[in-house]
């Protein structure tokens, strides 16, 4: 593998973390709104995208369940491939939302045959089926208690408003399928304990999370996004709504990687108003993006992706020139 290989994996993996991150973030929230009724084509289209996203990103991770933390709020996140037509995962996946039997999170390649009763009206609000010629998505709050009356209904959507937190809907479940030569690809999102939105989507201040190792945050700005999967190095923090200058941001982080012995191998201008730079220390590599949103504010935006060669890129044969902070 090249050096300019190696450059180029690591901001793409980079990009798929910060899309992943910021797709669940933003499915989640339009499956809320769409939930409790509210403009339902505007969510639909919003699943679409964000399981076209998700399946970007599942081409780059095994098979498999495994825990994804956003801004402190755990969801499982699953990929699998199975030989089913679209058409009946998707059917599958509503009429389980819908209130029949079949566990939804239930390996994918051996999904039985699901039935039931489906569920009276308003219940099936919880319920939101998107579809086009190639893939679609369902998402749903399946909701816990035999009591499904208007009232029970009413009830639970004002706790939910007061509390902010899924939970008071129910667990929330999505589903995006799409067709391939090799059969149905299948992307799952689930969270069982439920989301507390206001503490996910603070109006100011940080939201929850971490900031990165041995790399400064921004002198300015809040973090909007804290992502990464458990039990994996792969992470991606973004600040924003900062007073920065770009010339200020770059020597910010030029100090940074002189004092914990960074070696800088890409430094690039990526946009108008946008730069980035690759960086490495030991078997770490690390992608910062960094500039001015549209708005003039400043934000930066740094990924450690762990799919990357192990060999420290410095020590390359094939390496391109790269500055060493001591």
């Amino acid at each position: 593998m090249t050096a300019t290989d190696i450059l180029r994996r690591a901001r793409r993996t980079a990009g798929r973390l910060a899309r992943v991150a910021a797709v669940l973030a933003v499915l989640l929230a339009a499956a809320t709104l769409a939930m409790l009724r509210a403009a339902k084509a505007q969510a639909g289209q919003s699943m679409i995208d964000a399981g076209r996203a998700l399946a970007g990103y599942a081409e780059w991770v095994e098979p498999g369940r495994r825990a994804v933390v956003i801004n402190g709020q755990p969801l499982a996140f699953s990929v699998a491939t199975v030989d089913l037509d679209l058409d009946d995962v998707l059917d599958r996946y509503e009429l389980w939302c819908r209130g029949g039997a079949g566990p939804f999170s239930a390996v994918l390649d051996d999904l039985e045959p699901v039935s039931g009763p489906a569920l009276p009206e308003p219940w099936q609000a919880y319920a939101l089926r998107e579809q086009r010629d190639v893939d679609g998505a369902v998402g749903c709050f399946r909701t816990r208690g035999a009591d499904r009356s208007d009232a029970a209904h009413r009830a639970q959507v004002e706790r939910f408003a007061a509390s902010q937190h899924t939970a008071d809907l129910g667990t929330f479940h999505y589903a995006y399928a799409a067709r391939t030569d090799g059969g149905t690809v299948v992307v799952t999102v689930q969270s069982e304990r439920g989301v507390d939105l206001a503490a996910m989507f603070p109006p100011d201040g940080d939201v929850p999370g971490a900031d990165v190792p041995d790399l400064p945050r921004p002198p300015t700005g809040r973090r909007v996004l804290s992502a990464g999967e458990a039990g994996h190095p792969d992470s991606v923090t973004i600040y924003a709504g900062g007073d920065d200058s770009i010339a200020g941001l770059r020597a910010h982080y030029e100090r940074a990687f002189a004092d914990h012995g960074w070696t800088v191998l890409a430094d690039e201008v990526t946009g108008l108003h946008d730069r980035a730079f690759v960086v490495e220390r030991g078997h770490r590599m690390v992608v910062i993006a960094y500039g001015l949103d549209p708005d003039g504010a400043s934000y930066a935006a740094i990924a450690e992706p762990s799919a990357l060669p192990e060999t420290p890129f410095a020590r390359r044969e094939d390496a391109a020139p790269s500055r060493r902070f001591p």
